[in-house]
């Protein structure tokens, strides 16, 4: 635990020496520039009180872990995982090969095939678990994805296998290997979401998400990579479907990622049902519906901007290729753009700033910040007063990044005022989507393709086409539906350039040709079918020259 203590100094005592706070290890915060301490402090921004009296000023002073303590237990981390993965590709390999031709044949199979020759039988639970695994040491060693493999995964492999043979009923699910984020908890390892600190805190629960699918016959295998304190400016195509709690605040859901729509389909017919509902105290007990999944002919609003941030061309392209895929079903399309997306982006930024930023600057303090998050944590950590003159310089230059640096809501009252406003917002939206008669809505998944890692922090505007529906609270799944090509890159020259922050885009966009491009499918609230069924229908009919 780090333990808060307060100090009043003279300002000009800048430099506060090892032997006034007994050597102990302390993390000093200055409202002046960065100065250099003695070894083993380090100086960093963080806050201050604008009181001042008699030439003195409260200072914050945190105790903190040692930067070698960290360091220590990523080593500690690194060699333990690379034990691990060493020792599972030795137990694996056969004839000097990983992926042998019958596990690169099980790794290829659909999820409907999958299941079906666990369940009959014809492959067991378990040689179809080390096929995923051998499977993801080898994309592991392109991508470093894998934070550790779930060694309870083979035992409860074992399991599926000994209920077939005893006849008992197999689960729906059974036997079906899947990947999990480190940020969903299971019972006896740790969930650090890429803060070194909090290794070696092993959960003592498993995540409802998880139970839910083990519960249904599924075997969590390994876990993968997350974003730094799980924020990340989103660009990642992939396909996030699930229910979410409504509430006053912004709340963070779970989702399933896949590599085809019809996987989501078979996972979500079971999970939305007793799976998760009787798990989960705060969830509404809401059936998958499979009348909504099955309506005839749909009517589906579509934009390619959204009136405050302007998409890449590629981007746009995509929207236009879902369209035709679309129509192609037989879906009815009309233009709809939501009203004023630039009042949700800032009041979605106030939300998120609601703390001062205090929870986002303590876990990150003494860590190593990711790249794309550490122009957010400096500004995090500066001054209200100059976080409020950056405002006003960035407003010259960029007024759509100004926008996210109008910092939080000061007051409780603001807060609840914020909260009515919220609502009302979300009432709007949703009384022009319905006198539109819209049954879903398809969008950019991104105003841009993948960024080089050093630009989603400085184009936080660009989030607009993501941000609204998490103020919303609509359910939202992605579908890739093409590439960044050639025109794409050619098209660029007619990109706007009259905001700086438009400029970084042409910049981040030099080499995308070929990244991948999704959009978006939004419903209502509770209306997770529906998004689903016009991302099914998008995947099946992409036309093959997309």
């Amino acid at each position: 635990m780090m333990q808060l203590r307060r100090l009043t100094t003279r300002t000009k005592d800048c430099l506060i020496r090892p032997e006034h706070v007994l050597a102990k290890r302390w993390i000093f915060v200055f409202p002046s520039n960065l100065c250099e301490l003695h070894a083993p402090f380090e100086v960093v921004f963080r806050k201050f009180s604008n009181e001042a009296w008699n030439g003195r000023l409260r200072l914050e002073i945190l105790e903190k872990f040692e930067i070698a303590d960290i360091q220590k237990k990523i080593h500690e981390e690194q060699e333990r995982r690379q034990k691990q993965l060493k020792e599972l590709e030795d137990e694996l390999t056969e004839d000097g090969s990983l992926l042998t031709p019958e596990r690169k044949r099980i790794t290829s199979l659909s999820t409907d095939e999958l299941l079906s020759d666990i369940q009959s039988g014809k492959l067991s639970a378990t040689t179809v678990l080390k096929a995923f695994q051998a499977a993801a040491l080898e994309s592991n060693k392109k991508l470093n994805c894998v934070t550790e493999f779930i060694v309870e995964a083979k035992t409860w492999a074992k399991e599926c296998d000994e209920a077939l043979e005893e006849k008992r009923k197999a689960n729906p699910l059974h036997g079906l290997p899947f990947s999990i984020k480190e940020n969903f908890m299971i019972k006896g390892h740790d969930v650090t979401y890429g803060i070194a600190k909090h290794l070696g805190t092993p959960s003592d629960t498993t995540s409802y998400l998880v139970q839910a699918m083990r519960n249904l016959g599924a075997i969590p295998f390994c876990r993968t990579n997350v974003p730094q304190t799980m924020i990340r400016i989103a660009w990642t195509v992939v396909a996030v479907i699930d229910r979410s709690i409504f509430c006053m605040t912004v709340v963070a859901v779970g989702g399933f990622l896949s590599r085809d729509v019809h996987t989501l389909e078979i996972v979500l017919k079971d999970f939305l049902g007793p799976a998760q509902y009787s798990l989960d105290p705060l969830m509404p007990s809401m059936p998958f519906n499979h009348e909504e999944y099955q309506k005839k002919k749909l009517k589906i609003g579509y934009y390619d901007e959204d009136g405050f941030f302007p998409a890449t061309p590629g981007c746009k392209r995509a929207v236009s290729v879902a369209r035709k895929a679309l129509e192609a079903a037989g879906h009815e399309m009309i233009s709809f753009t939501p009203p004023n997306v630039a009042l949700a982006c800032s009041m979605l930024s106030k939300f998120i700033q609601a703390d001062g930023g205090s929870n986002f600057i303590r876990e990150l303090d003494g860590e190593v910040v990711d790249q794309s998050l550490d122009l957010l944590y400096k500004i995090a950590r500066m001054p209200g007063i100059m976080k409020k003159m950056m405002h006003s310089l960035v407003g010259w230059s960029s007024p759509k990044t100004a926008i996210h640096l109008e910092g939080p809501y000061l007051l409780s009252r603001d807060l609840w005022q914020g909260a009515k406003e919220k609502d009302d917002y979300v009432r709007l939206v949703v009384q022009e989507w319905k006198a539109e008669g819209l049954d879903a809505c398809i969008l950019p998944a991104f105003p841009t393709p993948a960024q080089p890692h050093s630009y989603p922090s400085q184009l936080l505007s660009a989030t607009s086409y993501t941000a609204i529906f998490n103020l919303l609270d609509f359910p939202v799944g992605v579908v890739p539906v093409t590439k960044e090509m050639e025109a794409d890159q050619e098209a660029l020259k007619d990109y706007p350039t009259t905001d700086s922050v438009y400029r970084l885009v042409l910049e981040a966009m030099k080499g995308a040709l070929g990244c991948p491009i999704g959009v978006q499918v939004a419903a209502l609230p509770w209306k997770d079918e529906v998004a689903l069924r016009v991302m099914s229908d998008i995947e099946t009919h992409l036309s093959p020259t997309k």
